[in-house]
């Protein structure tokens, strides 16, 4: 073998178990992803969350992007909130947008732990925004209701 990469100064210890929940329940991604799987029983399965990751390699960065999904038109989504964690070897800090209707209020803040994009995430997924883009979302859902319900 010729060890040509840094692989070993990269590995993640994982002990025990509680190591591995610590990591897994700190991680960004994972946060998001517990909110998503929310989404479906708050709103009587009218909904989904999901999490979708795209990593840049340009700049090192990871963007996790958090979607409300119509479950009965996956093609209507709406992009609620932007995660990019800048540094691919650091889960934080990391950037968190918020998108609204009225794209004057987008807000945008950073995070330098879990604790704070969980207070930031929980704060946001409460306030009249988040609802507004949810009812703008079941107002298109009706529409589509009604045109495929003509069309029968």
């Amino acid at each position: 073998m010729r060890n040509i990469f840094k692989i070993d100064s990269y590995k993640s210890e994982i002990k025990d178990e509680e190591s591995y929940k610590q990591l897994v329940h700190d991680h960004p991604e994972n946060i998001l992803s517990e909110y998503a799987d929310e989404v479906a029983s708050e709103s009587a399965q009218k909904f989904d969350g999901r999490v979708f990751k795209t990593v840049m390699e340009d700049t090192d960065e990871i963007i996790y992007a958090f979607y409300i999904v119509s479950s009965e038109f996956g093609d209507l989504m709406y992009r609620l909130i932007e995660v990019t964690q800048k540094n691919i070897g650091n889960e934080y800090p990391v950037n968190v947008e918020f998108n609204t209707i009225n794209m004057e209020n987008d807000d945008r803040t950073t995070c330098s732990n879990s604790t704070e994009l969980r207070e930031k995430l929980e704060d946001y997924f409460k306030s009249d925004d988040t609802g507004k883009v949810f009812g703008y979302l079941d107002r298109l859902i009706k529409i589509k209701q009604y045109e495929r319900s003509k069309s029968a």
